[in-house]
């Protein structure tokens, strides 16, 4: 009795993680060096990948980079960096365990970049894959 116990336990635990990891989602970033970015989210990293740059070539047109794949999503967002008042990057980074971690490891980023003068998130994802648009001041506010 107490080997079928167990063997029933090792199984609903194998169907439990089995179920979880149905769950989970990357994140992918396809971005036009020059227009702009789009986001996918999905559980594989190809197809997700694809699904990314074939909306940013329907919104930007040719030339759309696959960027950035993260597995699990996290929370992810994108962070742009002015430099002498003009745009000067885009920053993607995704996996972070919480808004307010995503929100601090962005920041590090911003000022570890020694040109940047104004850093600010663009947009967020949520691990469901909701997106929010954002005006987050990440540091360096140095622009008048």
């Amino acid at each position: 009795m107490g080997l079928l116990r167990g063997l029933l336990i090792v199984a609903l635990t194998v169907f439990s993680w089995a179920a979880l990891a149905q769950d989970v989602q990357g994140v992918a970033v396809a971005a036009h060096p020059e227009e702009g970015f789009q986001a996918c989210h999905g559980s594989s990293a190809d197809g997700t990948l694809n699904c990314a740059r074939t909306k940013c070539q329907s919104e930007h047109g040719q030339g759309c980079l696959r960027v950035r794949w993260c597995y699990p999503a996290g929370y992810s967002g994108t962070m742009s960096y002015l430099a002498n008042r003009e745009v000067t990057q885009l920053s993607f980074l995704c996996g972070a365990p919480s808004e307010a971690g995503l929100l601090r490891m962005l920041a590090g980023e911003c000022a570890a970049i020694e040109e940047a003068t104004e850093c600010r998130l663009m947009v967020m994802w949520a691990p469901d894959g909701s997106e929010s648009e954002r005006q987050d001041l990440l540091g360096k506010n140095t622009s008048p």
